[in-house]
């Protein structure tokens, strides 16, 4: 479920932000039910709450031009957008990229591709707010009509295939890792952020809403047996996350475990010598660990 807001003055938000200045990424995905009237509306943003001029947004603008994606930076000297080459529909899910690679150079996407550049210098400062589905400066507007999910911010300037494979599904967790400071699934009204504890506030009720579909990875395999856990001799495990038990975790001379992160019994751990494991990264025992 995603999350759903009214476009007059639901929102999520924090004091407090991973990015402040360029390079940085942010990626979302959006559908917008309200394509009639005439406005921006705010998708994410980074913002100075004290200052009425000073931010990196992406947003959507709804004008005689036509329904458009738009990166948005603006300071207390200029202010600069530049928008998709292509126009989105309304009641339809798409996703969106603003990439503000250094202050001369801002780049918008539209479902991968669609992008523009403008190149004329700006360089927001202050930058001490998150905003999602609001235009969070010390004068708020520009609220979301429709869903949001899916919502990223990266200290690096992406490239156009990594927008291209963000825009194709896959989740922003298998993008760029090193660089992804923040990322707000809004599954529900689970607000929070996976990477760096930056975790939103709802304001006015925003309400939840069907998902878009997304590729994440795998989640580690867990095998959990209450009481002793024995593995055969000819057994081979590969990849296992956790290898959990309630008494006794035994293992005999001829098993290979490779992989397991974590061996946990709430009694003995047995690994006879000539046991072969590999890539295991905690053995815990609340009593004895025999190796």
């Amino acid at each position: 479920m995603a999350r759903l807001f009214n476009g007059s003055n639901e929102y999520l938000e924090l004091d407090s932000t991973p990015v402040t200045a360029a390079p940085l990424t942010i990626v979302a995905r959006f559908y917008q039910d309200d394509v009639s009237t005439w406005a921006n509306r705010c998708i994410a943003g980074v913002f100075d709450l004290s200052s009425p001029s000073n931010w990196f947004v992406l947003k959507t603008k709804i004008d005689g031009a036509g329904n458009y994606i738009r990166a948005d930076t603006r300071s207390s000297s200029g202010w600069q957008e530049v928008a998709s080459t292509a126009q989105f529909s309304g009641n339809t899910w798409h996703h969106a990229a603003a990439v503000f690679a250094s202050s001369t150079s801002r780049t918008v996407y539209l479902d991968g591709g669609n992008s523009a550049t403008n190149t004329t210098s700006v360089t927001p400062s202050g930058i001490d707010r998150i905003s999602i589905a609001r235009l969070g400066d010390s004068s708020p507007g520009n609220y979301m009509s429709g869903r949001v999910a899916e919502v990223a911010m990266y200290n690096a300037a992406l490239s156009a295939d990594e927008i291209a494979s963000l825009a194709r599904g896959f989740s922003p967790l298998l993008i760029r890792t090193q660089n992804l400071v923040g990322y707000w699934p809004l599954i529900r009204d689970g607000d929070r952020d996976c990477i760096g504890g930056y975790n939103l506030v709802a304001h006015n009720t925003p309400t939840i809403a069907t998902h878009v579909p997304v590729l994440y990875p795998a989640r580690p395999f867990v095998i959990f047996m209450s009481g002793t856990s024995i593995i055969p001799a000819a057994a081979s495990l590969s990849g296992v996350g956790t290898l959990e038990a309630t008494a006794n975790i035994a293992i005999p001379a001829a098993a290979a475990l490779s992989g397991v992160g974590t061996l946990e019994a709430t009694a003995n751990i047995a690994i006879p010598a000539a046991a072969a494991l590999s890539g295991v990264g905690t053995l815990e025992a609340t009593a004895n660990i025999a190796i």
